[in-house]
């Protein structure tokens, strides 16, 4: 039955790469003719970078000690 299953996995994930893949090729064809989006999104994704960063140094103590690093 592994092959039921990596069939509905398959089935699972496609339409959500297809839709992710959809949006980020669409937000590229409108960068390509409005500088403003293309700014606004340059915003966004440092404002992700950032939060990301922020994030793991929020964390850090966790991931070490749940990767075993610390106590």
């Amino acid at each position: 039955m592994l092959w039921l299953k990596i069939i509905g996995w398959f089935l699972f994930i496609l339409p959500i790469l297809g839709f992710i893949g959809f949006t980020i090729w669409m937000i590229h064809e409108v960068m390509r003719e409005d500088a403003h989006i293309k700014t606004f999104i340059g915003v966004l994704g440092l404002a992700w970078i950032i939060g990301v960063v922020m994030l793991v140094f929020a964390y850090m103590p966790d991931f070490m000690i749940l990767f075993g690093f610390a106590e």
